[in-house]
């Protein structure tokens, strides 16, 4: 008898997607690679597709892992050498993560199956551990606490302005290329 692996893992990851034709991005619901079998088809999971999940698995966390340190020396450099205060560089990495990640989504398009792997490793995995919302809401609410009400609040509006606009531009700049 065949010995079968079960692998615990979610039925469904969040993709985005460019329509082309319309220039809109849409989040859509995709199944993942190594999405569990349905009852009427057991519960074995295919050797190709537990490659496939580890493969993907092993790119996120080399991606996050890389972006993790990418966004420390990012946010050292610019408070110890250029001088920027700590909220500065948080917003210049989180900026331009999202140009970075625009262009990605831009090249890779609606190509969502051509290199799972490579695609959620650079935009899940890279950006993912590059950027950092979670560091950027409690700065804010620092620079409040500390009475700098007028840097919380240009830390959230020229974020959230700047970060937009570069995120459009890398869009822009991603279909250029892709074509």
């Amino acid at each position: 008898m065949e010995e079968t692996t079960v692998v615990p893992v979610a039925l469904v990851h969040e993709t985005i997607r460019m329509d082309r034709a319309t220039s809109k991005i849409n989040r859509c619901t995709c199944p993942n690679v190594a999405a569990p079998p349905t009852a009427d088809q057991g519960r074995r999971v295919s050797p190709a597709r537990l490659a496939a999940a580890m493969r993907t698995l092993f790119a996120v966390g080399l991606g996050g892992a890389i972006g993790s340190m990418a966004r420390y020396a990012m946010g050292s450099f610019l408070g110890r050498r250029v001088g920027w205060d700590y909220w500065l560089g948080t917003m210049a990495v989180n900026i331009s993560g999202a140009f970075v990640l625009g262009i990605l989504i831009g090249i890779f398009g609606e190509n969502v199956t051509d290199d799972p792997a490579l695609r959620t490793g650079l935009t899940v995995g890279l950006l993912g551990g590059f950027t950092t919302f979670s560091t950027w809401m409690v700065e804010s609410v620092e620079l409040v606490g500390a009475g700098r009400v007028s840097a919380g609040i240009v830390n959230v509006v020229l974020a959230v302005t700047v970060g937009l606009l570069a995120a459009l531009g890398g869009l822009a700049i991603g279909r250029a290329l892709a074509v």
